[in-house]
């Protein structure tokens, strides 16, 4: 079993690629898509299939992760480079983009959509990605209904985000602190308004919300907020240990573009 991952939105010369030995610890932080397929390929591999990974991956002392499994978070998933050679396989998972698929010599082809709206770079001549898979997968029944009506593609299977992965920490509150997680384009902004009404009647409610980049992150640096802390993207384990501070969880959804789901966080 192949899973693909081009990115989601990333830029590679910017992120540097995956570093295998310490996924949960890059302080350039880890995404919902991208938590799904690792713990995809450790699922599939604890059930005795033969995965890999392909996507971009750091090189470590001039040699990239292509062929190695000793060391890594798991033995029998194996890191390779996504433009590298590959083998013929079973099953090909493409996941948020699917054009990685195009020409993968695969027995089933599958891509695995988070988002309303498909990536650009699979647009093709029908805007279907009719040719790139045999099977697509969403993660709620909303998005399955969406993207067979908006994109005529045949039958969405569901299967739910189910899990998160690093190092979880005991839950720990810190009375008043609201942790939100995702990106602030998803909603902040509401949060932001009510924050006054909240604090009349929690007055020690304040908010802990990480921003890698972005308008609203934008907006929240030039105009700082009391009683709001913005922390900058990192790792998934810190990320966790925040979260294990948090006496509720905020995500209020209005967003500016339509979205998935709830994240992973939740």
């Amino acid at each position: 079993m192949h899973l693909a991952y081009d990115g989601h939105g990333a830029n590679w010369t910017t992120h540097g690629g995956f570093d295998a030995e310490f996924l949960w610890d890059s302080d350039y932080g880890i995404s919902g898509t991208e938590l799904q397929m690792f713990g995809h390929a450790e699922q599939l591999a604890k059930m005795g299939h033969d995965v890999s990974i392909y996507s971009v991956f750091k090189k470590v002392d001039g040699c990239a992760w292509q062929h190695v499994q000793n060391g890594l978070p798991w033995g029998r998933i194996t890191m390779r480079q996504l433009h590298g050679p590959r083998e013929s396989c079973d099953v090909a998972i493409a996941y948020h983009d699917g054009r990685p698929l195009d020409g993968w010599d695969a027995k089933l082809k599958a891509v695995v959509h988070q988002t309303f709206l498909v990536p650009n770079r699979q647009q093709d001549a029908t805007y279907t990605g009719a040719d790139t898979a045999d099977i697509y997968i969403t993660a709620s029944d909303h998005v399955a209904n969406h993207l067979e009506r908006a994109y005529g593609w045949p039958k969405v299977h569901v299967v739910p985000n189910g899990w998160d992965l690093g190092k979880f920490q005991n839950w720990n509150p810190v009375p008043g602190r609201i942790v939100y997680t995702t990106s602030l384009e998803r909603g902040f902004h509401r949060l932001h308004e009510a924050f006054p009404l909240i604090r009349e009647r929690v007055p020690s409610a304040h908010i802990v919300a990480f921003g890698r980049g972005g308008p609203a992150v934008d907006a929240l640096k030039a105009n700082p907020v009391e009683g709001v802390t913005l922390l900058r993207a990192t790792s998934r384990n810190e990320v966790l240990k925040v979260l294990a501070t948090g006496a509720v969880f905020g995500y209020p959804c209005d967003v500016s573009l339509p979205t998935e789901c709830f994240p992973v966080s939740m």
